[in-house]
């Protein structure tokens, strides 16, 4: 990531990437690429139904989203290439 800005009330956020990003295959990595994108795209509704249960209603079927809410060992905004099953 090159830089944010937090616009007005503080509730819209634009990341940049930086320029020449790459995945292991030498695809270019996109915004579109960011796994929380994928998994909205394919919600319809996130809500909670007690205080440990988290309900997805889905428009679409999306395997990964076991791996969604898991906390990685760091801070990191994680960047998958966009599979064409999502």
């Amino acid at each position: 990531m090159t830089g944010y800005v937090v616009e007005n009330d503080g509730r819209p956020w634009r990341l940049t990437l930086r320029d020449g990003l790459r995945f292991h295959d030498g695809e270019p990595e996109r915004a579109r690429d960011f796994f929380g994108l994928a998994l909205m795209q394919a919600t319809d509704e996130v809500s909670a139904a007690d205080d440990r249960t988290i309900v997805f209603r889905l428009n679409k079927h999306f395997s990964l989203l076991p791996d969604a809410p898991a906390k990685p060992a760091s801070r990191m905004c994680p960047i998958m290439p966009v599979h064409r099953g999502w």
